[in-house]
Parts: C-alpha cells; sequence; structure tokens
C-alpha cells in the first residue's frame, strides 16, 4: 500500500534536503528532479495531441517553487523540440529557472502587470493556443484561501479547461487545493495528471479534492517520511488479498458465505448480495431468504444452496425487513459468538447495539453510508451529523471503530476501511455513476467473500504449501486488508464498467459490477 502523509510533514522533510543540496552548491537538484518528471508527463500529453490543430505546452507560473519547477520543466519540454510557452503570473519568479527555461529557447510572457490592473483574461488569454499546460501556479505551501487576482485566473482558466480539450499537469497539488482533509474551499484548476514530490499527501486522496487531481504520480526523492494519516489501496495489494485456489482446494477452504439478505419488501438485494458474493469466487453461498428470493436467486445462479450448514462468515442486512430481522440476528449472534466474521449491511445496523459489544467485534465488519455512519456515532453519544461525517470521512471511520470494536467500511464519496489501532486504509477515488441503488448490495456480498477466504486460510493453513501460488493472489493479509481489497474490486469494477463508453463515463446498474468482477480480478493477478 502506498503511505499518505499529511503535507506539513512531506514540506518538512523536503527542508532538509534542499538544505544539503545547497550546501553541496546545487541548490535546484530536487526543483530539477521534479521537473523531469513533469516534463516525461507532458510529452505523454503532447503525444496524445500530435494531430490537434493546437499544439504546444504552455507553462503557468506563479512565484514559489512550484513556479520553478514548471520552468525548469518547459526547458526540457524545449529541449525536447516541442514549442513551448511560459505565462508569469507573478513578478518575481524562481531566478535560475527563469533563466534555463530562456535559454533553452522557452517564449516568456511577463503577465504579472496585467493581472494587477485586473485584465485577468487577457493575461493568460495565449494560454488558448497550447494543448498541454502546466500548473505551477499555487504550491503546497499555502495557507487559508486563494488571494486575488490568482483566485479570478484560476476560474478563469478552469472555465477554458472545461470547455476545450486543453489537458493540464499540476506540480504538487493543482492550484486552488489548501488544506488536508480535501475539500475545495475556493476555485481549483483541475488537472488530469498531478506530479507530486516525495510523498503522496492527503487532498490528493480525499475527496472532492482527489477528483480534481486526476492520476497522481508520486516522485520518489527518498524522504524519511513515519506516521502516515492513512494508506492508500493499489491493485496489487487487492490480488494479495484474494485466495488463488490449488490442487488441494474444495469449497470448504475456498470459504463458504451464509446470507440471509431479501425479502418479500425488497427481492432484488438478496440477488445482488449474492451475485457479489459469488463475483469474488467462494466456495459456497448459503442464502436464507423468503421463497420467492430464493427462487429469484435460483433462477441466477442454480449453485446457491438453500440449507444450512457449515459457513466461515456471515452477510445480513441487505433488503431487510421486520420479517427476515430475526434470522438476521441469530446468523450476526452466531458468527460472533463463534468467532466468525460477519457482515453488517444496510438495515442490520440499527441492530448493532442487540448484536455487537466492544468484548465480541474484531470480526465484526460494519458497512454505513455516511447517513448510517452519523447514526451510528449518535448512539454511542457522540454528534455527528452526515455532512460533518461527509466532510471528514477518516475521522468519523476511526470514530466508528473505536466505539464499536469492529473494521469499519465508511462509504462516502472517498471509502475509508478503518479498525481500531490501525492505520486506515483509503480507495482511490473511483466513478461517481457507483452510486446506484443496489450498489451496496453487491459490495456487501464481495466483502463477505474476501472474509469468508481469509477465514478458510485460518482454518486450513496446512493447505497453503500445496496450492502453489504466485506472491501475488496468496491471500496473506489481515481481515481488515481482506476486507479492502474486496471494497477496491468493486471500486475498480464499477470505474471499468462505467468507462466501456467513454473517459466520462456511462450509467451503469449494479448487476454490472458483480459481472465486472471476474475480468477485474484475472487483471490484477495476471499483473
Amino acid at each position: 500500500m502506498i503511505n499518505v502523509h499529511f503535507t506539513t510533514d512531506i514540506r518538512q522533510a523536503e527542508c532538509s534536503h534542499v538544505e544539503q543540496a545547497r550546501l553541496e552548491g546545487d541548490p535546484d537538484r530536487l526543483m530539477r528532479i521534479a521537473a523531469r518528471a513533469v516534463c516525461d508527463e507532458v510529452l505523454a500529453l503532447v503525444a496524445q495531441h500530435e494531430h490537434d490543430t493546437s499544439t504546444g505546452v504552455c507553462c503557468l507560473v506563479g512565484g514559489g517553487d512550484n513556479g520553478g519547477d514548471a520552468l525548469y520543466a518547459a526547458s526540457f519540454i524545449r529541449n525536447e523540440g516541442v514549442p513551448a510557452c511560459a505565462i508569469l503570473l507573478s513578478a518575481k519568479v524562481h531566478p535560475r529557472a527563469l533563466a534555463a527555461a530562456r535559454a533553452a529557447g522557452v517564449r516568456i510572457l511577463d503577465a504579472s502587470a496585467l493581472l494587477t490592473s485586473e485584465q485577468v483574461e487577457a493575461g493568460v488569454a495565449t494560454a488558448r493556443d497550447y494543448c498541454v499546460w502546466i500548473d505551477g501556479i499555487l504550491g503546497s505551501g499555502v495557507q487559508g484561501t486563494v488571494r486575488e487576482p490568482l483566485a479570478s485566473v484560476i476560474m478563469h482558466l478552469e472555465k477554458i479547461r472545461r470547455a476545450t480539450s486543453i489537458r493540464v499537469v499540476a506540480i504538487e497539488l493543482p492550484s486552488g487545493i489548501i488544506g488536508e482533509d480535501g475539500r475545495l474551499a475556493g476555485p481549483v484548476l483541475g488537472a488530469d495528471v498531478t506530479v507530486t514530490m516525495g510523498g503522496l499527501k492527503n487532498s490528493l486522496v480525499l475527496a472532492p479534492a482527489a477528483a480534481m487531481s486526476g492520476k497522481v504520480t508520486v516522485v520518489d526523492l527518498r524522504f524519511e517520511l513515519t506516521n502516515p494519516t492513512m494508506r492508500l489501496m493499489t491493485g496489487h495489494d487487492a490480488a494479495r488479498c484474494l485466495l488463488v485456489p490449488g490442487a488441494l482446494d474444495h469449497k470448504y477452504t475456498r470459504g463458504v458465505v451464509g446470507v440471509v439478505a431479501g425479502s418479500q419488501t425488497y427481492p432484488g438485494a438478496g440477488i445482488l448480495a449474492c451475485a457479489g458474493s459469488a463475483a469474488l469466487g467462494p466456495g459456497m453461498i448459503r442464502l436464507d431468504a423468503p421463497a420467492r428470493v430464493q427462487d429469484l436467486v435460483l433462477a441466477r445462479d442454480p449453485g446457491v444452496v438453500l440449507v444450512g450448514g457449515r459457513i466461515q462468515t456471515g452477510l445480513v442486512g441487505p433488503g431487510m425487513d421486520d420479517s427476515t430481522q430475526p434470522s438476521a440476528v441469530d446468523l450476526a449472534r452466531f458468527c460472533l459468538s463463534s468467532n466468525l466474521p460477519v457482515v453488517i449491511d444496510a438495515g442490520a445496523l440499527q441492530l448493532v447495539p442487540q448484536v455487537l459489544t466492544v468484548h465480541a467485534a474484531p470480526t465484526a465488519i460494519l458497512t454505513p453510508h455516511a447517513g448510517e455512519a452519523a447514526a451510528l456515532l449518535q448512539s454511542h453519544g457522540q454528534s455527528w451529523t452526515r455532512q460533518r461525517v461527509e466532510d471528514h470521512p477518516v475521522q468519523a471511520a476511526q470514530e466508528i471503530a473505536s466505539a464499536t470494536g469492529g473494521i469499519i467500511v465508511l462509504k462516502t464519496a472517498a471509502t475509508v476501511v478503518a479498525q481500531d489501532g490501525q492505520c486506515p486504509i483509503i480507495m482511490p477515488v473511483g466513478t461517481p455513476w457507483t452510486g446506484v441503488a443496489g450498489a451496496g448490495d453487491v459490495l456487501a456480498g464481495m466483502i463477505a467473500a474476501c472474509a469468508a477466504q481469509w477465514q478458510a486460510r485460518r482454518e486450513a493453513p496446512a493447505l497453503e504449501d500445496a496450492r502453489l501460488l504466485p506472491p501475488a493472489g496468496r491471500g496473506e493479509d489481515s481481515l481488515m486488508e481482506a476486507v479492502a481489497g474486496a471494497v477496491w474490486i468493486h471500486g475498480e469494477a464499477a470505474r471499468v464498467t462505467s468507462q466501456r463508453h467513454g473517459q466520462y463515463g456511462a450509467p451503469i446498474r449494479a448487476i454490472q459490477i458483480a459481472d465486472a468482477a471476474g475480468p477485474v480480478i484475472g487483471g490484477i493477478l495476471g499483473r
């Protein structure tokens, strides 16, 4: 997993490296390393626009170190034979980087005087003539809010970006993103790619700022960073959480999921929960549901079993109504008393006070959305609102984990997996098209499948040597990480399904997420 840090911690680590470079007579060494990484990303985007009427690169240069990075990047780009322009948005820019850009033949336009006379549009008008912009306006050291005239500059440039095919590469952070919590306090120049230095920063993974950052590339400057704020899940991590069956495996060593889902009121939830579970490859699914739900599930998947028996994980809550509530309570209590994982989802979250105590909760997996999270926190005497949960998802997830003792999957714009005493795990921002009825039922089923596989490995460790598995796919991680792996696969399956119809995606149905999981799993295991 990729560690995520406070921006201030990364900047502090950077200062010592910059000072060391200065003492060695090369004060801009890190700046040129950063600029080379920016150059590589920019050239890749320029190649995609080779047949466009507008070509070349425009650097938007502020007065801080980011502006220096942009100017050095412009010099590298020009040396590669690509037309490059630098628009200076400050009267004071990095002198050595500016000299390097001039020496390379970069076209320099000083717009700082125009901006002070409030001619914002005129100052940046030339930027329209280029297919790729480098955003070096503001860096990670900005505090408070963006001041004028730069706020108007950023707002105007963002309007142009949204109305054209211009691509943007941001340095450190997209200009306008301020703070550590991912919230947007003013105008932001969105990026297709963000090249950040030394380590991954909170605001590049927390929504809504993460959605403005595009693809994030971290330039490893070998900083010594400790105490990450969270960890970012990757496809490689998800692959490690899966159980690839070997020659001696059978249905009980692959995990058996017991499901109480669906009802006369919400029959579709049973289909979706079972489909999500089956998509991640457990050995068996046992379903306890009304006859109508059973018939619907069997019509889609005749392999689902309708009689009780041995299980290794339970799932309760999807589509629950008053008639199915007693069965959900019984299954949850059985799992907790047997030290088996149990996924408590949707309507069953209101039963947490009945079935959960801190001393019996390490294998409980709670999957609230923001409103349900606020209700859980309020039931433990904390005054959280839905809006506060959405604004502070990591803190909210940690608070619920501490209060309940369970593993928490908090479903906000940024999905967070938390457990008391552990560094939380955050998922890459997927696609907003995932927000559709039933997607949570599919996710709950996927989580239950991964938890069942994790439990099966605990029960039959002697089979590991016989599986002859590659390093990825051995399922060697903790229950919390297994849960996070299922969340990652769900998000990736939704993203892949949506983007089959273009870069902006298209509407999807919940069942399509389950259907797309197989190719996603094959892809990450193959890599």
